[in-house]
């Protein structure tokens, strides 16, 4: 509906002032700026195909091979690039540990059970505001001042977000897409 257009606008241009904020305060965000927004689109085509999947497969039954396939096409992409994949100190492996399960696991695993409950739109818009949160835990405990762009961003990000929560209507309910009503015999 209208509304959700609005709060997907809105959320957009929040994450464009956030970014071009940053590329503002120091240009050689760039290249970072680029890889965050190559990455958000890569989220949202597996946001996407996720919500058509998870309609018929339960969390696990699609968490589980979609894991497995990332987890060999990073593999095959670590190999060919020659990364370096062993050699690390016990403290690395834990780090890396905690983070695959954390973040990683636990982490995708709750955006694929939201798929099935609010949608890849929402579920989008929550994810927009992940570097807001980020900033208030490092302005919180860092003492790091976030950038103007992310001050004047955040509130529409947030906007957004609220709007389509607002706007959504719970899974299931979605009225057809055809224009003709349909009959009743």
């Amino acid at each position: 509906n209208r509304r959700t257009w609005f709060a997907i606008g809105l959320g957009c241009i929040g994450v464009v002032v956030v970014s071009g904020g940053d590329a503002i305060a120091d240009p050689g965000n760039l290249g970072g700026d680029f890889l965050a927004i190559v990455g958000a689109m890569a989220m949202a085509v597996y946001l996407t195909v996720g919500n058509r999947l998870r309609v018929g497969l339960s969390t696990a039954g699609y968490a589980a091979p979609t894991y497995a396939i990332a987890a060999a096409g990073l593999l095959v992409i670590a190999l060919a690039s020659g990364t370096q994949l062993t050699g690390f100190t016990t403290t690395t492996w834990v780090a890396i540990g905690l983070m695959t399960l954390g973040p990683q696991l636990a982490g995708h695993t709750v955006l694929n059970l939201l798929l099935a409950r609010m949608g890849s739109v929402t579920v989008s818009l929550a994810l927009a505001v992940e570097p807001i949160g980020a900033s208030a835990l490092a302005f919180v405990f860092l003492d790091e001042v976030p950038p103007l762009g992310a001050m004047v961003g955040a509130p529409l990000v947030l906007g957004g977000l609220v709007l389509q929560l607002g706007a959504r209507r719970p899974r299931g309910t979605r009225q057809s897409i055809s224009r003709w009503p349909r009959s009743r015999t």
